[in-house]
């Protein structure tokens, strides 16, 4: 993630200074990485309760609340150095115009309605706040691979975008992409020798027809 927030551009300084939330925050790794670069103001929300234990477990400060307990989430609600943990399946329990940074990783492939994710982001973020999205992407690698592509997971992932949809569906929602990045060439470890998927990611990458793409978008 260190790597991919660099090549965005992204300013690190953002983490200490605003309200930073994860959408699909599993585990909680990224947030602990949050807080290492100094949040104070951090909230992950998943749709696992049993990942959110696992969060726990992981981070300091941590505490889990119930999407039952939780009206309205306002910026308010973030002054403590406490890291919060929402169960909850969407955005709809934060305030509109209240969060600087959004991260969403590997999340939209796994949504029914893109066009609804990006609505609600677009609501809870403030003017210029930044959205970080990270997404599986058709192209060269996929129609590659067909069947055998990485990503091809029917019964995981609901839909694979282009980089072209990704960048109009941000338009729509009132998004300016500001930078983007892929990487990825679909090989995977252990079907190739170790030398030829580094030399593949390698150019993935440098080519930019990478299987992975990731965005920096910012609302405007």
């Amino acid at each position: 993630r260190d790597k991919t927030l660099a090549e965005l551009k992204f300013d690190k300084e953002r983490i200490k200074n605003g309200i930073n939330v994860e959408l699909g925050c599993a585990n909680g790794l990224f947030l602990r990485y949050l807080t290492e670069n100094g949040s104070t103001k951090t909230l992950g929300i998943d749709v696992s309760h049993s990942l959110l234990k696992e969060a726990k477990q992981r981070l300091i400060n941590a505490q889990i609340i119930s999407s039952e307990d939780e009206n309205n989430i306002t910026e308010d609600f973030f002054d403590n150095k406490n890291i919060q943990l929402l169960c909850a399946s969407s955005l709809e329990k934060i305030s509109n115009c209240s969060v600087d940074n959004l991260y969403m990783f590997h999340l939209m492939e796994h949504s029914e309605k893109p066009q609804l994710l990006m609505e609600q982001a677009a609501k809870v973020l403030k003017n210029d706040g930044i959205l970080i999205l990270e997404v599986p992407v058709s192209g060269i690698i996929s129609s590659f691979f067909q069947s055998k592509w990485r990503f091809l997971m029917p019964d995981e992932h609901l839909n694979i975008p282009s980089v072209r949809s990704v960048k109009i569906l941000a338009k729509q929602n009132g998004f300016k992409v500001c930078s983007l990045t892929r990487f990825g060439s679909g090989v995977t470890s252990g079907t190739a020798p170790k030398i030829i998927k580094n030399i593949a990611d390698k150019l993935a990458k440098l080519f930019k027809f990478g299987d992975r793409a990731a965005f920096l978008l910012i609302k405007k």
